[in-house]
């Protein structure tokens, strides 16, 4: 993932991630204002905290796909365990998007074709963000978020002197969660660019 293609994934993510958090209502709505992103108007953070985080959070992952190793990225929500409130926070949402390049161009950069194909499916998942209020319960009082990079060599990321990354990102709690949970599954959008790349961004519900 590199030049054009890599920098359409990560400024996805980031409006994706500031998209989600609005309409999930992590934040109260005055935290957000609408921009246009692929000509598509979203709510991003206008917080200066909030918005740096993310960005820092994003380019971190962007770095780390450079390695080759990374699955997936997760936006995790979690709520107070009132039962257990020394246990911590505890999950009970993840929003997860899986890129995945396609091993035949592995070795080539993305044309103007295939970058412009990308948008087109990248914007029409944007859109869908815009409805999961529709599709999913309203979110607990007190709600907060987490990043994670699902991969498949963590020591890779862990120990690359290069990459900003906190090491609790780095690890499968994707599947450590719901090992401890049953979970519902919403697809929200499959993008694939043939001989390019895949993404699939789907919503994992912990029961």
């Amino acid at each position: 993932m590199e030049g054009g293609l890599l920098s359409s994934i990560t400024a996805y993510l980031d409006a994706a991630m500031n998209a989600t958090l609005h309409t999930r209502g992590v934040y109260p709505a005055e935290v957000f204002e609408t921009r246009k992103f692929l000509n598509l108007p979203i709510r991003v953070s206008r917080h200066p905290e909030l918005t740096a985080y993310l960005r820092k959070a994003v380019a971190s992952v962007g770095e780390a796909m450079k390695t080759g190793t990374v699955d997936s990225v997760i936006l995790e929500l979690l709520a107070p365990n009132d039962d257990y409130p020394a246990a911590g926070p505890q999950a009970f949402e993840q929003h997860v998007f899986e890129v995945r390049r396609l091993a035949a161009s592995l070795s080539a950069a993305a044309s103007d074709d295939e970058l412009d194909e990308l948008e087109r499916g990248l914007r029409a998942s944007l859109a869908q963000i815009n409805q999961l209020d529709q599709r999913l319960e309203p979110v607990p009082h007190d709600t907060t978020f987490a990043i994670l990079i699902n991969c498949s060599d963590a020591a890779a990321l862990t120990e690359h002197n290069d990459l900003e990354i906190s090491a609790n990102w780095v690890h499968d709690q994707s599947n450590a969660a719901t090992a401890r949970h049953r979970a519902e599954i919403h697809a929200v959008k499959r993008v694939e660019v043939p001989q390019c790349i895949q993404l699939s961004h789907y919503v994992r519900v912990l029961l």
